[in-house]
């Protein structure tokens, strides 16, 4: 195309994609973007034209994404489809109702984006390096600690002088139990000692839920796709169950101390048998 004597080049629909259903709507995402100050910004900070392409591809897919799992929020939105600001209300909503989400890299800076859904450990407490003390643990973790830990005999004395409990029932040497069978009886139960087993998969990061298992420290990322946000919802409502369970044999224990945790060594010790 010829303007004012100037040859201005033209992008091939092909190289830009235009001549799929997904180009074109890219493309309308991208135009769209840059009309906003933050998108304007983004797209002369960007480093290339592929890094602008994945930008705008993210864009749609939390775009789509927003009206999928929040209808109501995404049409009542006042900021301007497909904006930085339009996404930030996205993550918020993320945080508020399907999983956790750090905000605070939002509050630092405007121009925040997360290319993947960043995932990291939700447990209360590093199990791997022991960053706490015994008197800040929930009870049940207490108590699997006298159980199950090398150092049991150790965590019993605390147990014991922390509750003011009796020298006996004491539990037997782990070596000399089955870890299985006292997981069995433990279910076996009607009182909330049935939920013992949770802290016992919790202090192993074998929950089964992504939240719940990612190593202390780490971080693992999956794409902003349907099927993704939809499992790690899934996964954090498996969490937030383990959280109120323990919370539940929490109060449960320091409700009668002597007789509570007794039980829990009495099966212990029967799982010997």
């Amino acid at each position: 195309m010829i303007k004012g004597g100037v040859l201005i080049s033209q992008p091939s629909l092909h190289e830009d994609g235009l001549h799929t259903p997904t180009g074109a709507s890219e493309w309308l995402v991208s135009r769209a973007r840059v009309r906003q100050p933050s998108g304007a910004m983004e797209y002369l900070t960007a480093g290339d034209r592929e890094e602008r392409r994945a930008r705008t591809k993210l864009a749609r897919h939390l775009s789509l994404l927003y009206r999928e799992f929040f209808p109501r929020q995404y049409h009542l939105s006042p900021q301007p489809f497909f904006s930085l600001e339009r996404e930030h209300e996205f993550y918020n909503l993320v945080n508020q109702v399907l999983f956790p989400l750090d905000l605070r890299p939002l509050e630092q800076h405007r121009d925040w984006m997360y290319p993947v859904i960043p995932i990291r450990c939700q447990q209360p407490h590093d199990w791997f390096s022991r960053d706490y003390t015994f008197e800040h643990l929930e009870p049940p973790f207490q108590l699997t600690h006298a159980l199950f830990d090398a150092d049991s005999e150790g965590f019993w004395r605390m147990l014991r002088r922390h509750y003011g409990l009796p020298e006996s029932p004491r539990p037997l040497p782990y070596g000399r139990t089955n870890s299985l069978k006292f997981v069995e009886l433990c279910v076996a139960e009607s009182t909330p000692l049935r939920h013992l087993p949770t802290a016992i998969v919790m202090q192993s990061y074998r929950t089964g839920s992504m939240w719940l298992d990612i190593p202390p420290g780490m971080m693992a990322g999956e794409s902003w796709t349907f099927d993704e946000v939809h499992k790690l919802h899934v996964h954090w409502v498996m969490a937030k169950r383990m959280f109120h369970a323990i919370d539940i044999l929490s109060e449960w224990l320091i409700g009668a101390p002597a007789e509570r945790f007794g039980r829990a060594v009495q099966l212990w010790n029967m799982s010997a048998n």
